[in-house]
């Protein structure tokens, strides 16, 4: 199947459909995700995450013409130790609840899957590499049905930002300063922080995060309002690193540290700048989600407790060795999730 064909299935006794899908789709993929997910999404979220993006969209419909099933990922650059490839992220692998239960090992599930997984990821495809972040259910079933490999473990961190656990020593010579999401020379800053990442990128594989990819995240995103705090020099305007943060729930009683755009070596003064701050907002954590290698580095810190939240799921056809995907080091927080 190719990307611009339909594609007929039979499951049992039951005929469905395989298509990507286009912009009069939208209300119907809409209504799944709100069935699927128990979310309320609307025009403004779907033309952030498909129609700005061109992001590609595999549906299955039934006999009746219901969408049923969906598989969909959104176009990202990843530096894999310096190696720039095609990359995309898969997210919004659902099926109607009613759809289900059909007893067959390649249910609607399996087929939007593999389908979206042959034609858009491999070699000689529109993208070398895909990933995403399943749950531990979800990725066993994707690993036996030979579409999912294991790319390793997702960690919450989390921290107490009460006066028993942080009586506070900030280093002198260093300084914490608010961007403005409105300030002017917003880009100019993230670039500056990227560009400083960038110095480092042969020792890791992290996704683009350039100053239009994150305005795409973070300054045009539907659904959330971040905030973001510059780590510098007291005497220099320049940045050194700049996190991306957000409140964690809508009682604002935790603090949510989604990113990190700087040198991997000043990752532990941007956990303390996040800690101090989220102790100054009056909340009662900071959170932060990171992968394997960004854990080991932070997960000895004082008073931290972890917990694994997701996996790291790659498709088999994707451009990569498999056998060494679980090892390799991957800097994820939980910005590189479209959800947060």
């Amino acid at each position: 199947m190719s990307a611009k064909d339909s594609c007929a299935i039979t499951i049992g006794d039951q005929l469905f459909t395989t298509a990507y899908l286009q912009a009069l789709d939208r209300p119907d993929f809409i209504d799944l995700h709100q069935h699927v997910f128990g979310q309320t999404f609307d025009e403004y979220w779907y033309d952030w995450k498909y129609q700005q993006r061109q992001s590609p969209a595999l549906g299955m419909r039934n006999a009746a013409g219901q969408l049923i099933a969906n598989c969909a990922g959104v176009p990202r650059v990843l530096f894999l130790q310096g190696a720039p490839y095609q990359a995309i992220q898969i997210g919004d692998v659902m099926v109607h609840p009613q759809w289900r239960g059909i007893l067959s090992r390649k249910s609607p599930f399996y087929w939007v899957s593999q389908g979206f997984y042959q034609t858009q990821i491999g070699p000689d495809a529109p993208y070398q590499v895909g990933f995403g972040f399943p749950s531990a259910r979800h990725l066993r079933l994707a690993q036996t049905l030979g579409l999912l490999s294991d790319g390793g473990l997702m960690w919450e961190l989390s921290w107490p930002s009460n006066e028993a656990t942080f009586p506070w020593h900030w280093p002198l010579h260093w300084q914490a300063q608010e961007l403005l999401s409105s300030d002017p020379h917003w880009q100019e800053h993230i670039q500056a922080a990227w560009l400083a990442m960038q110095a480092h990128q042969d020792q890791w594989c992290w996704a683009d995060r350039s100053s239009s990819e994150l305005s795409w995240r973070y300054q045009e995103h539907p659904s959330h309002t971040y905030r973001y705090l510059i780590l510098k020099r007291p005497w220099s305007a320049a940045p050194l690193g700049i996190a991306v943060w957000r409140y964690g729930d809508a009682t604002q009683q935790s603090v949510l540290w989604l990113d990190w755009i700087g040198p991997p070596q000043y990752l532990h003064l941007a956990q303390q700048m996040m800690a101090r701050l989220a102790k100054e907002c009056g909340a009662d954590h900071l959170k932060a989600w990171f992968s394997q290698a960004l854990c080991d580095r932070l997960k000895k810190t004082p008073h931290c407790t972890a917990q694994v939240v997701a996996h790291l799921g790659i498709p088999c056809t994707s451009a990569i060795d498999l056998a060494q995907a679980k090892t390799m080091p991957w800097w994820w927080m939980a910005g590189d999730t479209d959800f947060l």
